[in-house]
């Protein structure tokens, strides 16, 4: 009988011990601070735009949370803030998720968030061309006249040619936000090529923005650059 107790008590202690150690576990997990930082980054509301230097800051486990949350639909209006985020953070091992994030083209309707995603899209294709040739070259076909076509979705009266020509004017800013002299000579021949005035102004302006952030120190461009921000930021 009392070999019986002994062991019950046993078998008790073990399982108190083991759900000690689920509960540590999982508070552990929960306070992890790149985990709370990357999500701070990606929910929090930002007025004067995602902070960049905090973005350049999270560690791979934050960048995977990240990735994680822009594949959860239950995220999705937290979906172009993340796309930024990503963008800034400039690691190159991130270009899988915003190019996977850019051939997930939706159709119909789209709301606020949505649209967001599509510039977002963009906007962070044009911080990570800063350093990598991937997302130059993603940008520089975007903004070719044989690359626009009548998006398949739409957003209120943003829809068909006005639509896409959005997108193009995003594209555009996207690779003057690269800084990169590849971006300046295809802005010149997008200029001398332009046969809508409104689209040669758009990229009168882009190239302006470009020389602009070329004579800027390096640490200093995100912070106040306009055209590193998605729509409704």
């Amino acid at each position: 009988m009392a070999t019986s107790r002994y062991r019950l008590l046993g078998a008790l202690a073990a399982a108190l011990l083991g759900s000690a150690l689920t509960l540590a576990s999982t508070a552990t997990a929960q306070a992890n601070p790149s985990l709370d930082a990357a999500e701070a980054l990606a929910r929090d509301t930002f007025y004067e735009g995602v902070p960049p230097e905090a973005a350049r800051e999270l560690d791979a486990a934050g960048i995977e949370r990240l990735i994680e949350m822009l594949g959860d639909p239950a995220e999705a209006p937290y979906h172009a803030q993340i796309l930024e985020v990503l963008g800034m953070s400039g690691r190159r091992d991130v270009y899988a998720a915003v190019a996977a994030a850019a051939a997930e083209e939706p159709t119909g309707e789209v709301d606020r968030a949505g649209l967001r995603k599509r510039v977002a899209v963009l906007v962070a294709l044009g911080h990570l061309a800063r350093d990598d040739d991937r997302a130059l070259a993603d940008l520089e076909a975007a903004v070719q006249v044989a690359a626009v076509r009548t998006p398949r979705w739409r957003h209120g009266p943003l829809r068909g040619r006005r639509l896409s020509g959005l997108m193009r004017r995003s594209a555009v800013s996207a690779l003057a936000n690269s800084g990169r002299p590849e971006a300046r000579a295809t802005l010149q021949r997008l200029e001398t090529d332009a046969h809508d005035p409104d689209f040669e102004r758009h990229v009168r302006s882009a190239l302006r923005h470009f020389e602009r952030e070329s004579r800027r120190p390096t640490a200093s461009r995100v912070r106040d650059d306009p055209y590193g921000r998605g729509v409704g930021q």
